[in-house]
């Protein structure tokens, strides 16, 4: 349900809506329950490279996963 979300082309801003919003906490949720993603935290962890809170880790991961970085050409070098 994700990938009709994202604009391909990168001279195009990007634009978010509520349903958008929902189906990535659902995905990110569903991430978060599996075994390999409680894995992949504890050894962040030990790395030193993630929170130990869950919820912290979790917020964290829809920063990186989600949030929109900028399109505008001359930003992009900056």
């Amino acid at each position: 349900r994700l990938f009709n979300n994202y604009t391909p082309d990168t001279d195009q801003p990007e634009y978010e809506n509520h349903e958008e919003d929902n189906e990535q906490k659902q995905f990110l949720n569903s991430c978060m329950n599996t075994p390999l993603m409680k894995a992949a935290h504890q050894f962040l962890i030990q790395e030193g490279k993630a929170p130990e809170n869950e919820w912290e880790f979790r917020n964290l991961l829809e920063e990186i996963w989600f949030e929109f970085y900028s399109r505008t050409p001359d930003e992009r070098y900056c």
